[in-house]
């Protein structure tokens, strides 16, 4: 609008110029003709013009004087004179017009100024609203601005928010991812245990089926024999009647067959001239009869070790001899009434001479009158393989296979054969890793690794073992090395790499154990490295590792895991808060030199050392570590459990032959109630190629020395026969739950529900 108002001036003043102009024109015309006239000379006398030049006439003319005619015509002047006056008469003229314009145009140009003003005016107003418009859009621009900063203030707060929950979110993944993981793998387990409890739930209730079926049957039998026999009963309690009145007491209940006492059930007996009388029960049906029950183990509380109740591993007995183990002594305990109810042990075990042994179990709280029927295996022997340790069970106990802890079994000597299956099985270790690094053993002296490939190492992984009084050992690989009696190590070529030492240390002669890791890498001090601990615990056994980590180099990544492996309950013997140390510990990514002791005396204890890795510095994460170790400490249990598959189990088990059988009497038996399949149905399948049915073992001893006075129905080459054995000493201090009346371990295989009733006969 400014510049519309600059362009109106301009014009309204180049129109003034341009009239002023024209009107000084027109003036300077006419003074022009004004002077013209003025010098027009008048004719002299001679008839010449004065004072004005003038055209020369052509040659010949007269005078010369430039002017038309002859010289001094009189006409000539007066028609230039007319023409002149003509001339000036039309300018005069124009001169007029000229004025009358300019007239003309001087009464229109203020009227003109004053529409210019007018203009400029209105165009001043205009200018000002459109000031005022552009003011309060700026003010509209400026609080939209403000509207929008403080949106954008907003929009990033808020973005920032997100982004911080997104990282949450993000960690919370990552957790529940690790966690995903470690119930994956704790689901699987508890697959594995929920399928063998199918299994096992299967055979009960098959074998219940059959029991209730027995039991029906044997249920109508009683019946019927009760009405059919009373009679005969009645007789038979008079008989009773009339021997104690008449003073005729028999020695056995073989004597009392012999007769003609052929019903089972109570009879007093003398077993020696001279000793007192008994009440006794008396099977006069299995094989021929004459069978005498001497004792009952029964279990009144399977949580209870070495309480009231378990009788056989106590002092607890009423009455005899209490310095040595019920089983080999003169103690008597409980009653011949109450021998499903309680533990029960009669003179006749060590008084009355003996041949064979026959076995029942019965199920508890139930009289003497119904312990054939209900009974739901009868078995026994025909050998006389009691003659041949002085023929009752107390001299068998006593004399010939003592019911004391014996010798320990040495399981270092058959490491390598653990460490042989841990290479067949070490993919499930190593299945734990995603991505693992599977290095490459390039070392001639086959005693370290040269570089791995991918340049992971400069001549590492040197593997030194020791005890407290020898020398550093440098180990070879895919070899076993013996520190005497002390020690043994066994390493692998696999993936993972591993060094196992076992620590027996007979008589806990050795203060402690020690085996260190010497390693140049090739991250050549570039990269990071990283410490942890960690603990894990599988069935009886506890495990505690510590690792060492370089990665974040171009190489492959490092992770030494050292580990401990104890369990006090199958016997192992580690003390103190400080039991185990790193007396050497790197930090840095080359050079390495670790270390792991095992102080304070240890006795059968695993001490290892295993190596992972990934390709590219990637590090292996402790969720990855915890993962592959639980796989290691499930493996290197031994235990027969529904978590370690069968394959697993029964690998390690022909591997680990630990059987003690030479040190035990074993006895063929003969099934009257019940057959073989019925023992193998009652034992889990993972351990049915430790057992064999249709044998009585006495006296098993398990990989510590520890003995069972009987296993019924089976034979077994197992370490921890505990599982089928009944009948353990106190073992306060060893393997709590694997002592007592029954152990933790028959809960599958014996009915705990169930006494175990010994019978002898000569």
């Amino acid at each position: 609008m400014k510049s519309y108002f600059v362009l109106l001036l301009f014009v309204l003043a180049s129109l003034t110029t341009s009239h002023d102009t024209a009107a000084s024109q027109h003036c300077l015309a006419i003074t022009e003709c004004e002077n013209k006239i003025a010098e027009i000379p008048l004719p002299t006398a001679s008839g010449s013009v004065q004072g004005v030049p003038g055209k020369r006439g052509p040659p010949g003319a007269k005078g010369d004087q430039g002017m038309k005619g002859e010289p001094g015509d009189p006409c000539d002047v007066e028609d230039q004179l007319a023409g002149l006056i003509n001339r000036l008469s039309r300018m005069e003229n124009d001169q007029n017009a000229m004025k009358k314009q300019l007239a003309r145009q001087s009464t229109d140009f203020p009227q003109q100024i004053s529409d210019l003003k007018e203009t400029v005016i209105d165009n001043e107003e205009e200018l000002n609203d459109t000031n005022k418009q552009v003011t309060d859009i700026q003010s509209e621009l400026t609080l939209g601005l403000d509207s929008l900063q403080k949106q954008h203030n907003a929009t990033e707060q808020h973005l920032n928010q997100e982004t911080a929950e997104f990282s949450r979110l993000e960690e919370e993944l990552r957790k529940m991812q690790t966690q995903l993981a470690e119930e994956k793998l704790a689901s699987q387990a508890q697959v594995f245990r929920l399928e063998e409890e199918l299994r096992s739930t299967q055979t009960q209730l098959a074998e219940e089926k059959t029991l209730s079926q027995e039991f029906k049957k044997h249920l109508v039998n009683v019946t019927e024999k009760l009405t059919m026999h009373e009679e005969q009963h009645l007789n038979d309690t008079k008989e009773q009647v009339t021997d104690v009145q008449s003073d005729i007491v028999r020695s056995s209940c073989l004597d009392l067959i012999n007769a003609g006492k052929n019903r089972s059930g109570i009879y007093e007996v003398q077993p020696r001239d001279g000793s007192s009388t008994l009440q006794v029960f008396c099977d006069m049906e299995v094989d021929g009869g004459g069978w005498t029950l001497v004792a009952s183990v029964h279990e009144n509380n399977i949580d209870g070790k070495c309480t009231i109740g378990d009788n056989w591993s106590t002092d607890q007995g009423t009455t005899g001899s209490t310095s040595s183990s019920s089983w080999s002594n003169t103690r008597i305990f409980g009653n011949v009434e109450g021998a499903t109810s309680d533990d029960y042990k009669n003179e006749a075990y060590f008084n009355i001479p003996a041949n064979d042994v026959m076995i029942w179990h019965v199920p508890n709280n139930n009289p003497s009158s119904q312990w054939s029927n209900l009974a739901s295996l009868k078995y026994f022997t025909n050998n006389s393989f009691l003659t041949q340790y002085g023929s009752n069970l107390r001299d068998l106990y006593k004399n010939h296979f003592p019911m004391e802890r014996q010798e320990e079994f040495s399981v270092a000597e058959n490491l390598d054969k653990y460490t042989a299956t841990f290479e067949e099985k070490s993919s499930y270790i190593r299945s734990a890793i995603p991505s693992f690094n599977s290095y490459t053993y390039d070392s001639n002296n086959n005693n370290q690794i040269s570089d791995g490939g991918a340049d992971m190492y400069d001549n590492g992984n040197k593997v030194f073992v020791r005890s407290a009084s020898s020398d550093w050992h440098r180990v070879v690989y895919d070899a076993t090395h013996h520190d005497t009696d002390w020690s043994v190590t066994s390493t692998t070529q696999t993936h993972p790499f591993l060094a196992l030492m076992y620590i027996e240390n007979l008589g806990g002669h050795q203060s402690y154990f020690e085996i260190k890791v010497e390693s140049g890498t090739g991250a050549d001090g570039s990269g990071s490295y990283s410490s942890y601990t960690g603990d894990l615990s599988y069935d009886d056994y506890n495990m505690k590792y510590k690792t060492y980590n370089v990665y974040g180099a171009s190489d492959p990544s490092i992770c030494e895991v050292y580990f401990v492996v104890y369990s006090r309950e199958k016997g192992s013997i580690v003390s103190g808060s400080n039991f185990l140390t790193s007396n050497e510990w790197s930090s840095s990514s080359d050079n390495l030199v670790n270390s792991m002791r095992v102080n304070n005396n240890p006795r059968k204890v695993f001490l290892g050392y295993t190596l992972f890795s990934k390709s590219a510095g990637v590090i292996v994460s402790p969720t990855e570590v915890r993962n592959a170790m639980t796989s290691m400490l499930q493996f290197m249990t031994r235990v027969s459990k529904a978590e370690v598959t069968s394959q697993i189990q029964s690998s390690f088990h022909q591997n680990s032959n630990c059987s003690r059988m030479e040190e035990s009497v074993v006895a063929p038996i003969i099934f009257h109630t019940g057959t073989k399949q019925t023992v193998t149905n009652r034992i889990p399948s993972a351990q049915q190629s430790l057992t064999t049915a249709g044998f009585i073992q006495l006296r098993a001893l398990n990989s510590i020395g520890y003995p069972f006075a009987m296993c019924p129905g089976v034979k077994t080459d197992s370490c921890y026969p505990s599982a089928y054995c009944i009948g353990s000493i106190s073992m306060i201090g060893a393997n709590s739950r694997s002592y007592g009346d029954f152990t933790d371990g028959t809960s599958t295989f014996h009915n705990l529900n169930a006494s175990v009733l010994i019978f002898t006969r000569n």
